[in-house]
């Protein structure tokens, strides 16, 4: 598998993490009082945004030519390091 193709499905494996990450913050939110679910409403809407962002770049990424992809790894691996900080820092919140 060429170097590429081997970082393709690592970063699709990494955002197939942090959704599952974020499914469980949404459950857990789902399970919090009236205010703290207001404000955790808002967190997770903001996740779904950054996560969304991190799915555009690596889709970019697949698309990009063999020269032009590592010029792009560099803003999905952004993406995804900001969605999984935002993961982290929610789910300290809930802890």
């Amino acid at each position: 598998m060429d170097e590429k193709k081997a970082y393709e499905k690592k970063a699709q494996a990494d955002l197939d993490l942090m959704q599952a990450r974020l499914d469980e913050l949404k459950a857990k939110a789902a399970k919090a009082e009236a205010q703290g679910e207001i404000d955790l409403q808002q967190q997770i809407k903001d996740l779904k945004a950054k996560r969304d962002a991190a799915q555009e770049r690596l889709a970019e990424l697949n698309k990009a030519g063999q020269d032009a992809w590592s010029d792009l790894k560099g803003g999905f691996s952004k993406a995804a390091d900001d969605l999984k900080a935002a993961l982290d820092d929610a789910a300290s919140r809930l802890s």
